[in-house]
């Protein structure tokens, strides 16, 4: 073999893989600027959807907080009506006095009338006439 053809085939080889070398990093570098992009994106997305998040929370923890509120005044106007409705049992007791009293007057009252169209001598029993004679 010829020296001149050793080294045709020698620089031809190094040509060769210097251009497929070249490629390799031309591709790479390619995907790097590419990967470094989708990176850049998904971080900003990423960045976006930390603040929705945190939103997201502060909404809930508000309405947790507003519910926890409307569920204490819940259990103080369930305790006012259990209160209001001892007290109105109560009113009911004492109307139903007011009812048996009325219903006393009433038949007092029917009492008196026939007691005052009674004639005189017939309102007094004799028996108690003479027992208010001994006292005197």
């Amino acid at each position: 073999m010829d020296q001149t053809k050793f080294l045709n085939t020698y620089i031809d080889v190094i040509l060769n893989t210097a251009h497929e070398q070249i490629n390799s990093i031309v591709q790479l570098k390619t995907s790097l600027r590419i990967a470094e992009e989708t990176v850049k994106e998904l971080s900003n997305r990423i960045e976006i959807i930390e603040k929705e998040k945190q939103e997201l929370i502060q909404r809930i923890n508000s309405e947790v907080r507003i519910t926890a509120d409307r569920d204490e005044d819940i259990k103080k106007l369930n305790e006012r009506i259990a209160v209001l409705s001892g007290e109105v049992e109560g009113y009911k007791q004492k109307a139903s006095h007011v009812d048996t009293f009325a219903q006393q007057i009433v038949l007092l009252k029917q009492e008196l009338e026939k007691v005052q169209k009674a004639p005189v001598d017939k309102r007094v029993p004799k028996k108690m006439v003479q027992e208010s004679k001994d006292d005197f």
